[in-house]
């Protein structure tokens, strides 16, 4: 009899683990990292010598991209799109006039407005100290990337890189605003 517990216990474990390995197999073959496989210093064409170890991670450094100002986008940017690309925001923001704050505050009237300071909505210290008034600029910044434009602050979203995506949103919520304000022509 203890055997037979044993190999079921033996075989919950070896499952459970067969179980992660699929999972994390199938995980890395829907979302791939985009890394190779192969380490730089020993990636080669045929025929030419290997790139030393440092001039090989230099060429494989991305350059650093340039992202247009967001003046530049939000005259052709289409509220109906930043309508769809906003949805993804629904989760923790609300926009409408009298929506209320859910895990982020609500970004009706956000363009103007006092960074850090929708009543009601308790910030993190790094938000709520930043000062100043959200600007389309401002917006644009935090929208690419949360955490780099006020480090320290609780927003778990990864932010939307694709500029024009982001100038889209802006002149959602700002459409959607009860004093809109003027986007640059």
């Amino acid at each position: 009899m203890d055997s037979f517990y044993f190999n079921k216990i033996a075989g919950a474990v070896l499952g459970s683990l067969l179980l992660l390995v699929g999972l994390r197999t199938g995980i890395d073959m829907l979302y791939p990292t985009g890394e190779s496989q192969v380490p730089a210093e020993k990636a080669s064409v045929p025929g030419e010598k290997a790139a030393s170890p440092a001039a090989a991670a230099s060429a494989a450094a991305p350059a650093p991209s340039q992202d247009p100002p967001v003046g530049t986008l939000l005259p052709t940017a289409n509220a109906e799109a930043g309508e769809k690309a906003v949805k993804q925001c629904a989760v923790c923001h609300s926009w409408t006039k009298g929506g209320g704050n859910k895990v982020g505050p609500n970004l009706y009237d956000v363009v103007g407005r006092d960074i850090g300071k929708e009543p009601g909505f308790a910030y993190s210290d790094a938000v709520a100290h930043k000062g100043g008034k959200w600007t389309f600029q401002d917006l644009y910044e935090w929208i690419k990337n949360p955490k780099a434009f006020i480090p320290g602050n609780k927003m778990a979203f990864g932010g939307v890189k694709d500029p024009k995506e982001r100038a889209n949103i802006i002149a959602y919520l700002d459409k959607q605003a009860g004093n809109p304000q003027p986007l640059p022509q």
